[in-house]
């Protein structure tokens, strides 16, 4: 929320989206679906606090995905 605040108040347009369960959001209507994700908004990042895996088909080939990449310091 941070980065949107800034984003905005350097006059970047910007939204945040929350998808808690990818499996929900496809199960709704296309038209929704592009309401929230439109595909002519290719500037896209995503955050996640765990794994990067699945995020690629959101974020588009043009985005980036920010998340774990390998396993912590707990997994050794």
């Amino acid at each position: 929320m941070s980065a949107y605040e800034e984003l905005t108040a350097e006059g970047v347009r910007a939204r945040v989206v929350s998808m808690p369960s990818w499996e929900l959001f496809e199960r709704q209507p296309e038209p929704y679906r592009e309401s929230v994700l439109p595909p002519a908004i290719t500037a896209r990042v995503a955050v996640e606090q765990a794994s990067t895996f699945g995020w690629a088909a959101y974020v588009g080939p043009l985005g980036e995905v920010i998340g774990m990449r390998t396993f912590g310091a707990s997994a050794r």
